[in-house]
C-alpha cells in the first residue's frame, strides 16, 4: 500500500491506493498544525535533514505524532562507511533512516522495528516502510504480504538496505554511485518510481525510538 500525504490535503485526507486507478481518501487522525507552533520530534545534536512539518509527517507515517526520536547517526560526523553506520546503528532499537542524495533535495528512506546487526540475512518484519518526503506530495510504502520476511537486509559490508533492493546504500556511498533505489520490488508502490537508480549520498541520519 502506498499512502500520499500531500502538502494540499494534509489537514484534511491521507489518500491511500494500491494502484494509480484506485484511490480511496481516508480522514486523517490528527491534523497538521502550522510548523512554527510544533514541537520537535526528532532531537539530537546535528540533527538537521528534517524540517519540523517533515518530522511530524514521518510520525504520521510510523502512527504514533507524539513519539520522540533520538539521532544515533549523522554521516557526515561519523562517517560513511559500512563499520561506522553499524559501530553507531546495530543492536539498537526500532530506527528510522532519512538519506538525501546529491543532486537531489527531497529526502527518502525507511523505518524497521528490527535492531540492525552484521549476520548477513534477509529480516522478518510486518511493520517496515519506505518513505519519500518531497515537497509536493509525501507517500509512504508499505511492506507486500508475501515479502514480510525480506523487509531489510542485514549485511556487514554495507549500510541500511530495505527489501530486495528497494533501497540499498553501498558503504563510503559518498564516494561512489553504488547505492541504489527501485522502490516495487518489495514494497508496494504506485509506479513511483521508474526503474533502477543509482546515486552517491550526501547526507544519511538514522535515528531511535526515545522513551521518556
Amino acid at each position: 500500500m502506498a499512502i500520499n500525504l500531500s502538502h494540499s490535503s494534509v489537514a484534511d485526507s491521507i489518500v491511500v491506493g494500491d494502484d494509480e486507478s484506485l484511490h480511496t481518501v481516508i480522514p486523517v487522525s490528527t491534523p497538521m498544525i502550522k510548523s512554527s507552533t510544533q514541537k520537535q520530534l526528532f532531537i539530537g545534536n546535528g540533527a538537521s535533514l528534517l524540517s519540523i512539518e517533515n518530522q511530524h509527517i514521518l510520525n504520521e507515517f510510523f502512527g504514533n505524532k507524539d513519539q520522540k526520536w533520538k539521532l544515533l547517526y549523522k554521516a557526515s560526523r561519523d562517517g560513511f562507511s559500512a563499520s561506522d553506520f553499524h559501530h553507531h546503528c546495530d543492536q539498537r532499537d526500532a530506527t528510522m533512516t532519512v538519506t538525501q542524495s546529491i543532486g537531489d533535495t527531497h529526502l527518502f528512506g525507511g523505518y524497521t522495528s528490527i535492531p540492525w546487526t552484521t549476520c548477513t540475512g534477509y529480516k522478518y518484519d510486518p511493520t517496515a516502510f519506505l518513505f519519500t518526503l518531497k515537497s509536493s506530495s509525501p507517500m509512504y510504502y508499505t511492506i507486500e504480504p508475501q515479502h514480510i520476511d525480506q523487509a531489510v537486509l542485514h549485511r556487514n559490508d554495507c549500510g541500511p538496505c530495505f527489501g530486495r533492493g528497494d533501497l540499498y546504500i553501498s558503504s563510503n556511498c559518498n564516494q561512489n554511485r553504488n547505492s541504489s533505489i527501485n522502490f516495487g520490488n518489495t514494497y508496494n508502490t504506485i509506479a513511483e518510481s521508474s526503474g533502477k537508480k543509482h546515486f552517491t549520498v550526501r547526507e544519511i541520519e538514522v535515528y531511535n525510538t526515545l522513551i521518556d
